[in-house]
């Protein structure tokens, strides 16, 4: 009788034993996954500009690249010399069709996009693929990585948002979106450009998802959120304004290539001057009658060019339509926001056309902004904004991530909120 007891004795004490480590291990596990659950991953994502994003030959090796390499403008822009933007000028003469779209705005060739798998990718490339066209992102991305990365107190997963920037910012808006979600700990968004549409339009579907909490901060930067005038200028001329370019283009005719490729770029239509340009000033097309064209004569101006791609426009007047939710820019819906601002360089005010040849256009006066995107009619905010939430820098436009006074800023705006 008494090892009968002791037997049961035992037998209890050990199903007491096998659920107290039963408990233990869930009550572990819920702690574990309380402290090191997903939820917890945070981001800082840079979205770039037109262009920002270096593209690459994705297909088996061929006569002109091997599979990873940059099929643009390869290497670091800002301090190339005339031998490098030569060689660029060829190679771009010789294989510009790669990045070339249809009449619908997609790319001909699935094999040209973005770069996701570096096995065996020369790191010249892979390194254009982590910073951007010029190494643009690699100053601000590499302190941003050192101070809040992975790793150190902050934690957070800091890297470049790359985007095929030839396709329609709805397309990117809904990759990024897909990126966000992946951080539910929430992300800080810090937009250069044409990223700024990016991110609008993404902004629209996390509004709709009822997921537009998991941006914590958005930080606007030189944005063209009404469009502006150089699209036109592009779209007609398809020059650049920059001294190497003029020498390059009287011998090879870069304009020509570069013109007949953005034609079919759904993501240049969407930089045309919009409904709220015209809202805050007269227009921005001179009739050679000397009078200002209104929104509706200026998109009918654009309509009867035989080269503009109606389609493509159609859709950019519908794109920018739906940035607007309940009467309110989707930007009036993110809660914490900021804004740089370029002031100080002559910008693109005006331009004259020529109704004879709706192929003639040009710039007729400057204002003031960054270069590219003017001050007061296309890059003040379309929200409700405090003045103290906007900071102005006298700073080119493409030259604003190379300054170190912008990156310090920058950090400022971020040590409020990381």
């Amino acid at each position: 009788m008494r090892l009968k007891f002791k037997l049961r004795y035992l037998f209890l004490i050990g199903i007491l034993i096998i659920c107290a480590c039963i408990f233990i291990f869930f009550l572990l596990k819920s702690r574990r996954e309380k402290y090191f659950k997903k939820e917890d991953k945070k981001a800082i994502i840079f979205i770039g500009g037109i262009g920002c994003s270096t593209l690459h030959y994705l297909g088996e090796t061929n006569s002109e690249y091997k599979h990873g390499e940059c099929v643009f403008f390869r290497g670091d822009f800002k301090n190339w010399g005339f031998l490098e933007l030569k060689d660029c000028a060829i190679k771009t003469l010789k294989n510009y069709k790669y990045l070339s779209c249809d009449r619908d705005g997609n790319s001909k060739y699935s094999y040209i996009g973005l770069l996701d798998n570096y096995d065996g990718v020369d790191e010249h490339d892979v390194r254009l693929s982590k910073y951007g066209f010029s190494f643009m992102y690699e100053k601000i991305i590499n302190f941003c990585k050192n101070k809040y990365g992975l790793g150190t107190n902050y934690n957070y997963d800091v890297f470049l948002f790359n985007y095929d920037w030839r396709l329609s910012n709805k397309f990117n808006g809904r990759r990024l979106v897909d990126v966000i979600k992946k951080y539910p700990g929430g992300v800080i968004i810090v937009a250069f450009s044409m990223g700024n549409l990016v991110f609008s339009n993404a902004a629209t579907i996390l509004y709709n998802e009822k997921k537009l909490d998991l941006v914590k901060l958005f930080i606007s930067t030189y944005p063209p959120y009404c469009g502006s005038i150089d699209a036109i200028l592009f779209l007609k001329t398809g020059i650049l304004d920059m001294t190497l370019f003029h020498v390059l283009n009287k011998i090879y005719k870069l304009d020509l290539i570069l013109r007949s490729l953005t034609l079919n770029y759904p993501s240049m239509y969407e930089l045309i001057p919009t409904k709220e340009f015209f809202r805050r000033r007269k227009g921005f097309l001179i009739n050679d009658d000397k009078s200002r064209l209104n929104y509706r004569q200026s998109l009918s101006y654009l309509r009867n060019d035989q080269y503009i791609n109606k389609k493509l426009l159609s859709d950019a007047v519908a794109f920018h339509s739906s940035l607007y939710i309940k009467g309110k820019h989707i930007l009036d819906y993110v809660k914490n926001k900021y804004f740089f601002l370029g002031v100080g360089h002559k910008t693109p005010d005006r331009l004259l056309i020529d109704k004879k040849d709706l192929n003639k256009i040009e710039v007729v006066s400057y204002s003031d902004g960054d270069g590219t995107v003017n001050y007061s009619n296309s890059a003040y905010p379309p929200c409700n904004v405090d003045e103290e939430d906007i900071i102005n820098i006298s700073k080119e436009h493409n030259s604003l991530y190379f300054d170190s006074d912008f990156l310090m800023e920058l950090s400022d705006v971020l040590e409020m909120y990381i």
